[in-house]
C-alpha cells in the first residue's frame, strides 16, 4: 500500500504541471520514473505509447495507466489515472463555477506563454535523451527524421498509426533473433488490490446500466452515456473527440452554447493534463459538481478500463522476439513523434511571446533538463510566475 500512495503523490504532482498536451504528459511520466526514480525503462513508455495509439480513447491518460500498471498492477493503473487527473478536474471545476456565476474567463494566457518554451525544452531533452539511447544505426537515425518531418507537415492519428506500422515492420524484417513464444512473468510490484478495482470497475459499469434502465431521462445518466461512448468508440486522443464533443454538445443536445464550448476547449489547453479534462467544465454546466464529476469519469475510465486488460494480455508476451523486434522498430519512431511535437508546440506559440525571452528560456530549460537533470516540476512553476510577469 505504500508503494500506492506514493505512485499516487507522483502522478498527482506530474497532473499539476503536464502543461502542453499529450506528448508533453508523456515526456514528464518519463522524465520522473525513468530518468529520475529509475523505475521503469524506456522500453515501458514505447510500448505504452505504440499501445496507446491503437486504443481507442484519449493516449496519454492510457500511457499513464499503462505506466501505472507496470509499476503495481491494475491497482497502480487505477492509482495513476485518478491521481494525474485530479488537479485538472479541480481546476477546471472552479474555473466552470467562476465562469458561470459571473461570465468572465481567467485570463491564464500570460503563464501559458512563460510555460511553452519549457514544454518545447522537456520534449527535446526526451527526444534527444531517447534517440541516444535506442537509436544505434544510421537507419534508425533515418527513420527519426521520417517520423519527424512526416508527422510534423502532416499531423493525423492515422499518420501516427502508419507510421507505427511501418516502424514495426522495420524492426521485424532487420531483426536476425528466430521468433519465441516465452511468457513474461508478471508485472513488479503487483497487488491484490488490483483484482478488487477491477471488480469494483466491473460493479461500477453494470450499475450504470441498471441506472439507465430505470432513469432514462436522467441527465446525469445521458451525460455518462454520451462521453462513455465517445471514449470507446474515437481513436486518436483528444483533439480528435474535439469536432465530435462539439456536434453532440453544441448542435444535437444544445447543452452548451458555442461560445461556452470555446471557452471549455481553451480551458482544457490552458490547464495542466489533457485537453479532454475540457468534459469538468461541460458537465458542470449540465449538472453542477456531480456533472463536472461524471463527465471526468466517463470520458476517461472505459478506455482506461480497456488499456489495462489489454496490458494484462500483453505482458504475458513483453519477452516474445517477434514483440522486441517490432518495438525496437518502433522506437526510433517515438523518439520522431516526441521531436515533431516539439517542434509543433514551438511554431504555435512562438508568435505569442517575446522572442528573446521565449529563446532564453528555451536553451535555459534544455540545459536544466538535458545535462542537469532538474525536475521539471520546478522549471514548469518558475517559468509560469516569469510568464504572470513579464507578459
Amino acid at each position: 500500500m505504500p508503494k500506492l500512495v506514493k505512485l499516487f503523490a507522483g502522478f498527482l504532482l506530474l497532473g499539476s504541471t503536464s502543461f502542453g498536451g499529450y506528448m508533453a504528459l508523456i515526456a514528464m511520466v518519463r522524465e520522473k520514473f525513468v530518468n529520475k526514480e529509475k523505475l521503469i525503462d524506456d522500453d515501458i513508455i514505447t510500448e505504452g505509447i505504440a499501445i496507446a495509439s491503437f486504443l481507442p480513447g484519449p493516449v496519454a491518460v492510457n500511457v499513464v495507466a499503462y505506466t501505472g500498471y507496470m509499476l503495481a498492477g491494475a491497482a497502480g493503473a487505477v492509482v495513476s489515472v485518478i491521481a494525474v487527473l485530479l488537479p485538472s478536474l479541480v481546476l477546471i471545476t472552479l474555473f466552470a463555477a467562476l465562469y458561470f456565476s459571473y461570465g468572465e474567463q481567467v485570463n491564464a494566457h500570460a503563464v501559458l506563454n512563460g510555460i511553452m518554451p519549457v514544454i518545447v525544452a522537456l520534449l527535446l531533452s526526451v527526444g534527444v535523451t531517447m534517440g541516444l539511447k535506442n537509436a544505434k544505426k544510421i537507419s534508425d537515425w533515418l527513420m527519426v527524421a521520417f517520423a519527424a518531418v512526416i508527422f510534423l507537415f502532416f499531423p493525423g492519428y492515422g499518420i501516427i498509426i502508419g507510421l507505427l506500422l511501418v516502424g514495426s515492420l522495420k524492426g521485424i524484417v532487420l531483426s536476425e533473433k528466430k521468433t519465441s513464444f516465452s511468457e513474461q512473468p508478471a508485472p513488479p510490484f503487483k497487488y491484490p488490490y488490483g483484482s478488487v478495482a477491477i471488480f469494483a470497475c466491473l460493479l461500477c459499469i453494470i450499475a450504470y446500466f441498471v441506472v439507465q434502465y430505470l432513469f432514462p431521462e436522467s441527465s446525469g445518466v445521458r451525460l455518462f452515456s454520451i462521453f462513455s461512448s465517445v471514449s470507446l468508440t474515437l481513436f486518436g486522443g483528444g483533439y480528435v473527440m474535439v469536432p465530435v464533443l462539439k456536434s453532440i454538445l453544441v448542435d444535437k443536445t444544445q447543452w452548451v452554447t458555442l461560445n461556452e464550448f470555446l471557452v471549455g476547449i481553451s480551458v482544457g489547453q490552458i490547464t495542466p493534463g489533457p485537453i479532454l479534462v475540457s468534459a469538468a467544465f461541460f458537465g458542470y454546466k449540465i449538472e453542477g459538481i456531480i456533472g463536472a464529476v461524471i463527465a471526468t469519469v466517463a470520458i476517461f475510465l472505459p478506455s482506461s478500463l480497456l488499456m489495462i486488460m489489454v496490458s494484462k494480455f500483453f505482458s504475458h508476451y513483453r519477452s516474445n522476439r517477434f514483440v522486441q523486434a517490432a518495438l525496437a522498430g518502433i522506437k526510433p519512431v517515438v523518439v520522431g513523434l516526441i521531436l515533431a511535437a516539439a517542434f509543433a508546440l514551438f511554431g504555435t506559440y512562438w508568435s505569442n511571446g517575446n522572442a528573446v525571452i521565449t529563446s532564453t528560456l528555451l536553451v535555459i530549460s534544455f540545459m536544466l533538463f538535458f545535462w542537469f537533470k532538474v525536475n521539471p516540476a520546478i522549471v514548469v512553476v518558475l517559468s509560469g510566475l516569469l510568464g504572470y510577469l513579464v507578459y
